[in-house]
Order: structure tokens, then C-alpha cells, then sequence
């Protein structure tokens, strides 16, 4: 990860946004800060996409087209989330894990009574810090909290942060599992049920294995952010109930659509069914660990 900029897959969720904000092809979609949020690179490859402008960088070229491919994931994802988060009693606790350029705590002025809890590491929350100077949060609380996920404990630095295991939590697992292994899977959902009080909720999204997928990973194990795990909604399930999670709904791509109104094209069918948003709440107990 570079010092003065957020991971790639960040950026990517934050132009994605961007478009289906500019497009408002989503009903209850709205992020109106994700263009101001990204490096200013990326944030001109995007303007360009919206003016209709040729790029003028084989770079520009490339991170518009990965803008337009992310636009019809992020639009639905995002609004599939927040409409979870709306749904539950004020008052709870928001954890972002892995919080990237999240605007959240910006724009949903339904967090209003929730400490919000933005976790990341430390590179990519100085640029988000810096990016988001003079924007005001309409949460209650806004609290950063730094961790370098190979030497510290998630868990540990939420307590430093003064997050309660006693009171609800919603916790956003948004663009992470993917890029996580099993084993780190199974500590993440581990350490969450471990600080969830009863009426916690879980918002995660998982690939399934696809076509589209297998490419993307053959591309991605030459990076930095090598996608490393597919689940099928069975598996995702199982883990969550072993931990106490029970499963309210799980939704991939082109259900998320048609939910939300939008007739997906043959190209958005191939491109974004593997792609889960799974919403589950946790009743205070953990299954039996076979």
C-alpha cells in the first residue's frame, strides 16, 4: 500500500459510487461525497467518464473502464447495506472494517444517534483523513481507529477505542472477505461475535466462483490485493451460524436489481451475479463449533 494513497480496491468501491451517485440509476441511492473522497487521479478519470471525454492516459483509459464495470455492483451493494443499517434501532454501533473511502458517517443522517467505529490501516485512513477535511459527519461520533491488520488484534484496537460489548453493534464487512484467507475469515466473524451484544447485525459481501471470477483472480495474484477466497451462499451461512449469525437475507447481483427496479443487461447478469450481499443478525449465542 502507498503512503499517500487509499488501496486500489478502495478507490475502485469509491468510483463505482461516484457514477451510480452521478447516474441515479438506483432508487435511495446517494453518495455525494465519493468523488471528493478520491485521489485526484482517479477522481479525473471519472469526470472524464461523466463528460463524455475521451481519456488522455492509457491509465485514465483503464480506471474508466474499471469505473463503469464497478458502477452497476456498487450502486445496488451500497444501497442493499444502508437499507439494512435503516432498519435497525437507533442507537446502535456502527464498526466499518476495512473502511476505505465509506462516506457513511457523512451521508446517512440516520446514524445520528450511532458512535461510528471507521477501521482501516494507517496509510489508507491518513489519505482518507486528509481527503475528507471539512466535511462535517452527521453520525453522533466519528472515531478513527488505526490498524495495521498483520501486527494487531481488530478486537483489541476496537476496545482502545472504546467500543461496548454491551450494546448493539452493525458491523459493515463491505469488499473484504475476498481478500481474505479462510482462516482469516473465520478470525474476523470470530472476533465480532466475541464483541456483539444481542440485536447486533452483520452486512458482509462474498464472490462466489464464476467465469468472470476466475479471471479477475489470475489478475489480481500479480498485485498487492490478490483475491484469495470464493464462498458459496452455503458455506457463508455455515460460518455465520457456527458463530450465532442467523441469515435474514442473501442476495447476489442480479436479484439486488431487480429488488431495487433496474432491469440488468445480459452484460450486468455475467458480470455481477456472483457478487453476495448477506445480512444476518446475531441472537447472543454461538452454535456448537463442529
Amino acid at each position: 500500500m502507498q503512503a499517500d494513497r487509499p488501496s486500489r480496491t478502495a478507490s475502485f468501491v469509491a468510483m463505482g459510487r461516484a457514477l451510480a451517485h452521478a447516474h441515479a440509476a438506483v432508487p435511495g441511492f446517494r453518495d455525494p461525497f465519493a468523488l471528493q473522497l478520491l485521489p485526484e487521479d482517479d477522481r479525473a478519470a471519472v469526470e472524464r467518464v461523466l463528460r463524455h471525454e475521451r481519456p488522455r492516459t492509457r491509465r485514465e483509459a483503464t480506471m474508466g473502464i474499471v469505473a463503469r464495470a464497478t458502477e452497476p455492483i456498487m450502486g445496488t451493494r451500497t444501497v442493499e447495506i444502508d437499507e439494512g443499517l435503516r432498519a435497525l434501532a437507533p442507537g446502535f454501533q456502527l464498526v466499518i472494517l476495512g473502511a476505505g473511502l465509506d462516506a457513511r458517517a457523512y451521508r446517512m443522517p440516520e446514524l445520528s444517534t450511532s458512535v461510528v467505529f471507521e477501521v482501516d490501516h494507517p496509510a489508507s485512513q491518513a489519505f482518507k483523513l486528509r481527503q475528507a477535511a471539512g466535511l462535517r459527519p452527521v453520525a453522533r461520533e466519528l472515531r478513527h481507529v488505526s490498524v495495521d491488520f498483520a501486527r494487531e488484534r481488530v478486537e483489541d484496537a476496537l476496545a482502545r477505542a472504546g467500543h461496548a460489548t454491551n450494546v448493539p453493534t452493525a458491523w459493515i464487512f463491505e469488499g473484504v472477505i475476498t481478500y481474505l484467507t479462510r482462516s482469516e475469515i473465520g478470525s474476523s466473524l470470530d472476533a465480532m461475535a466475541q464483541r456483539s451484544a444481542p440485536g447486533s447485525r452483520l452486512l458482509a459481501t462474498y464472490n462466489e466462483q464464476s467465469v468472470l471470477r476466475r479471471v479477475f483472480s489470475r489478475v489480481t495474484m500479480r498485485s498487492s490485493e490478490p483475491h484469495r477466497t470464493t464462498l458459496t451462499p452455503g458455506e457463508m451461512r455455515a460460518l455465520l451460524e457456527q458463530r450465532g449469525f442467523v441469515v435474514c437475507s442473501d442476495r447476489d447481483g442480479v436479484q439486488r436489481a431487480y429488488r431495487w427496479g433496474i432491469r440488468p443487461t445480459a452484460m450486468d447478469r455475467f458480470g455481477v451475479r456472483f457478487h453476495h450481499v448477506v445480512i444476518a443478525d446475531y441472537l447472543g449465542t454461538r452454535a456448537t463449533r463442529a
